[in-house]
């Protein structure tokens, strides 16, 4: 009977493990910085997205047309951009879209690693509607450090 109960134990033991065991690696905390929308019939969004459990960033930009009944045709590219304090000057490190769509679409940068104190933004360049077009910026304001 003893070893039974063993065996039992035993058994309930790993299975509880499994069931509390996570079955994939920790999901990254990600964190949403210099969120900036502009616009209310084409609302037209930049932020960035800092990963702080691998400590990178990834821009992201969006455009949603708001127009009742309309689905006119949206697009949007980002470029994350990082600060270069040699040079006084935002550049761009990573690039991602264009994405096209309509009534509602969103692009994002490639992953670039932080470190050593740098600064990042995200710089949005849309079109809606095939007429207008323009940039809008996460706010350098809240613009990361990492």
């Amino acid at each position: 009977m003893t070893n039974v109960l063993r065996v039992l134990t035993v058994m309930l033991a790993l299975t509880l493990a499994q069931v509390s065991a996570p079955t994939s690696p920790a999901e990254a905390s990600v964190v949403r910085l210099g969120y900036h929308c502009e616009g209310a019939q084409a609302v037209r969004c930049a932020w960035v997205n800092h990963d702080t459990t691998n400590n990178r960033v990834r821009g992201y930009g969006s455009l949603e047309d708001k127009t009742s009944g309309a689905n006119d045709a949206v697009r949007v590219s980002v470029t994350l951009m990082r600060w270069n304090f040699s040079y006084d000057r935002w550049e761009g490190v990573s690039s991602g879209g264009p994405a096209s769509g309509y009534e509602y679409v969103y692009a994002g940068s490639g992953l670039v690693t932080c470190g050593d104190n740098q600064t990042f933004r995200a710089d949005v360049v849309w079109e809606w509607n095939g007429t207008d077009s323009g940039v809008v910026r996460s706010y350098a304001a809240v613009t990361y450090y990492c």
